[in-house]
């Protein structure tokens, strides 16, 4: 798992002995961490926001 290394600044760091440990959540992480994904759920709270704030 040498790409983990490169992704985090300490490679004792928690998330580096998280990620060793357990190479499928990593691999999950990876795949669920998309652009689309990202923009689709900023939308959704920026959204619920603005309705709390207009209707509270």
């Amino acid at each position: 798992m040498k790409q983990n290394i490169r992704l985090f600044s300490t490679p004792n760091s928690l998330w580096s002995k998280l990620l060793d440990s357990n190479p499928q959540l990593f691999r999950e992480i990876q795949g669920k961490l998309k652009t689309r994904n990202m923009v689709i759920a900023a939308a959704i709270a920026a959204i619920a926001q603005f309705i709390t704030v207009i209707f509270c």
